[in-house]
């Protein structure tokens, strides 16, 4: 089939015109260009077409299905791949360029655009070997703008333009792929399209700006400074909005925000031709940094506990107390009678007359009985062991703290690919310390939404045997053996996850009935910035549902304190225990491993993000837990909403408290003078 054509003379115009194309056009291997937040895809109003069901060789998607709504942020067409082309590997035979396999959009009248941007295949599908020729229609004239042999087509992208570049004017695009020579088959044709990316045929105009947001969260009440900063063109108006209704204008302006929430800032300016958008997320906290302090303990029933409430730094004038069961009271300081035994959540709600604020801690109320069976606090911990450090920290701390009762561990994958090699290594640490009868077991190796995580063994989890091969299709019985094992618990007990939360959305799914054991639900998982937090952004669908169908307690990054020194923790670690010993090993591969360890890896400190989301449990005093609601968006970031999923999410914690804590726990030290837990 011959490509459609339109003869034409050669003017010194048309000559000028392609040479201008032939200059200015360029692939670019690795990155994206910015495209404008207003600009719009004029790919979205043109008619598509190609050639290549003419092959008869299968295709993939269609010929729209690459092509990206900006505005939308999303794909015209909703397709698993987002892709078009024949089937990999099928064989075309050799296709000539004056009969070439081809992909075309075409406008009812002409366009101007600046920024033209075009993904080729995947990587994992190279074509090096084929030749390509992008080409652009005006007047019925058919200009090269650029050719080539596989470049941004083999598992790259095409990006030509931009701010600086002058507006061309064309009716039609139309991307060829041919053989380089007259020996030379093609094997496959592909175009892929790229999130937030590609296909996009778009006007950028010759003005840009920066924004200069805070990257942490600011506190309701505090004066925040937004500021522009010029980077091309003349601007001479600028306009914000700060998303909660709220306007200024200026190029240096500042804002303060009266509730809780996550707010998108936008910014338009304009040179008085053309109006640009710029935009960032920015994250309000409540008010104050706060926490309920527990006086005496453990809590007995039918014996006043005495708490005290603590602001830092704030004139607060009321305060509100809630204890779980029913009962209230008011002041900075109070004593309570619990009449019954259980876990209690105790609420402090506080006001300085402008801003009302509140926190959270849990409270455990013990019998004489309990007390005299020395009842410790039972706690299920799920990791993805075998990669960060801090989970092995995490699990010799679950094993030495006097008031925990680790009845089981489960893993995930997620910093480390294979399941087994961490339930190895629990074994192992669970053995060396003399406690094997504990329970270990596999769980999910795929996300909750289906996907697989990366594989590997991590760094540490080199340690271990070689991993054996483990399928997606073995989860449903992988995490029926943790269900069971669960249940031959047999009683209530709080699960901590310091993975990615995909057994615990499955275990909710599956078997609701063993979800109803959970005492609380206590996560490393979040951070209220514009980066998705690990755990939950390996999987957010998960996230998601243990947000929706629980109310978990979230410790996200806000509340992690500094790692430790390596020079402290190699201190704390020095001991022939056989349980220290094994974390030295794990300690010391990690610290090993270049990949994982920066550009000092030897120098790496022990970081403690898993530990300080362990010691929430039964430290809950040392934290700011705050009842609020956020959404998981798709990439696994955090966004407060007042239509989100009821959470508590610890905004801060003491570290004067829970370091010495955790040198302690890992020296194998009584913790009695240390202020355990309640």
């Amino acid at each position: 089939m011959k490509i459609p054509t339109t003869p034409f003379l050669i003017t010194v115009a048309t000559i000028a015109y392609a040479i201008t194309y032939l200059a200015t056009a360029q692939a670019y291997p690795s990155h994206a260009m910015r495209i404008p937040e207003l600009a719009q895809n004029l790919l979205l109003e043109a008619k598509v077409s190609s050639n290549l069901e003419s092959y008869q060789k299968g295709l993939r998607g269609a010929a729209d299905h690459m092509i990206y709504d900006i505005q939308q942020k999303d794909f015209v067409r909703d397709s698993q791949f987002h892709e078009y082309g024949v089937g990999f590997g099928q064989v075309l035979g050799v296709i000539l360029e004056d009969d070439p396999a081809w992909w075309m959009a075409e406008w009812p009248k002409p366009v101007k655009a600046n920024l033209i941007i075009l993904s080729g295949v995947y990587d994992n599908q190279p074509q090096p070997e084929t030749a390509w020729k992008i080409e652009l229609r005006y007047n019925g004239q058919w200009m090269t703008h650029a050719r080539g042999v596989g470049d941004w087509y083999d598992g790259s992208r095409y990006e030509w333009g931009g701010p600086e570049t002058e507006v061309i004017t064309f009716d039609a695009i139309r991307v060829s792929v041919f053989s380089k020579d007259d020996k030379t088959p093609i094997k496959s044709i592909h175009f892929r399209g790229e999130e937030g990316v590609s296909w996009v045929v778009t006007y950028y105009p010759p003005i840009d700006a920066k924004l200069k947001l805070p990257h942490w969260p600011v506190r309701t009440g505090q004066s925040v400074e937004f500021e522009a900063v010029e980077s091309l063109g003349k601007i001479i108006s600028w306009q914000w909005d700060f998303g909660d209704g709220k306007n200024a204008s200026g190029r240096k302006v500042n804002h303060t925000y009266t509730k809780p929430g996550s707010y998108l800032v936008k910014l338009h300016f304009s040179d008085g031709t053309d109006t640009a958008r710029r935009s960032g997320a920015i994250t309000v906290i409540p008010p104050f940094r706060m926490r309920i302090k527990l006086l005496n303990g453990p809590v007995l029933v039918g014996e006043p506990a005495n708490f005290e409430g603590y602001v830092d730094g704030e004139q607060v004038n009321e305060y509100v107390w809630s204890f779980g069961d029913g009962e209230t009271a008011r002041g900075k300081d109070v004593s309570h009678v619990f009449d019954k035994p259980g876990v209690y959540q105790v609420k402090l709600s506080v006001s300085d007359g402008t801003y009302p604020d509140e926190c959270t801690t849990i409270v455990r109320v013990h019998t004489g009985e309990t007390m005299k069976t020395n009842d410790k606090i039972a706690i299920w911990l799920d990791t993805d062991i075998g990669g960060d450090i801090d989970d092995a920290v995490c699990l010799l701390l679950a094993i030495r703290h006097p008031q925990i009762e680790l009845v089981g561990v489960s893993t995930v994958r997620g910093c480390i690919g294979a399941v087994d090699v961490a339930a190895w290594l629990c074994r192992e640490m669970l053995q060396r310390a003399g406690f094997s009868q504990i329970p270990v077991l596999p769980g999910a190796v795929a996300s909750f939404s289906g996907s697989s995580y990366p594989s590997g063994v991590g760094s540490y989890g080199r340690l271990g045997p070689a991993p054996e091969p483990v399928s997606p299709e073995d989860d449903d019985s992988r995490l029926d053996a943790i269900a069971d094992a669960m249940r031959r618990v047999g009683k209530p007990f709080h699960l901590v996850t310091i993975g990615p939360l995909t057994n615990a959305a499955w275990l909710v799914e599956r078997h609701p009935e063993v979800a109803k054991q959970w005492e609380t639900v206590t996560c490393m998982a979040g951070q209220l910035t514009d980066e998705p937090e690990c755990n939950v952004g390996l999987d957010p669908d998960a996230a998601r549902v243990v947000c929706e169908k629980l109310t978990p307690r979230l410790v996200g990054m806000e509340a992690i304190g500094p790692a430790i020194p390596r020079e402290e923790a190699d201190a704390a670690l020095d001991s022939t225990d056989p349980a220290s010993a094994f974390l030295q090993e794990c300690y010391a591969v990690y610290r090993s491993q270049a990949d994982w360890g920066g550009p000092e890896p030897e120098r790496r400190p022990l970081t403690v993000f898993d530990p300080t989301t362990l010691l929430s449990v039964v430290q809950a005093d040392a934290f700011d837990f705050k009842p609020v609601h956020l959404v998981v968006e798709k990439d696994g970031r955090f966004r407060l909403t007042d239509g989100g999923s009821p959470v508590s999410y610890a905004f801060s914690s003491d570290w004067d408290i829970l370091k010495p804590l955790i040198i302690a726990l890992l020296r194998g030290e009584d913790i009695g003078n240390l202020r355990p837990g309640q």
